[in-house]
């Protein structure tokens, strides 16, 4: 028989460590809907376009500037 066993954690972030976190996820929420605008603009050119992860690796240092 397979016990299956579950941990809660509560984070208890002081005042710096929530600035750092609200600005981690505007950055990842900045990068994933720039990657899907420009994702789906390329699928509307050319229909046989996928998705490359290397490609918008890629492009984030330029994004980064």
């Amino acid at each position: 028989m397979l016990i299956r066993r579950g941990f809660k954690f509560e984070l208890k972030p002081n005042g710096m460590q929530i600035q750092l976190m609200k600005q981690f996820c505007g950055c990842a929420r900045y990068v994933y809907n720039r990657t899907l605008s420009l994702e789906r603009s390329l699928y509307k050119k050319d229909n046989k376009h996928s998705f490359k992860y290397a490609e918008a690796a890629n492009r984030l240092p330029e994004w980064k500037k």
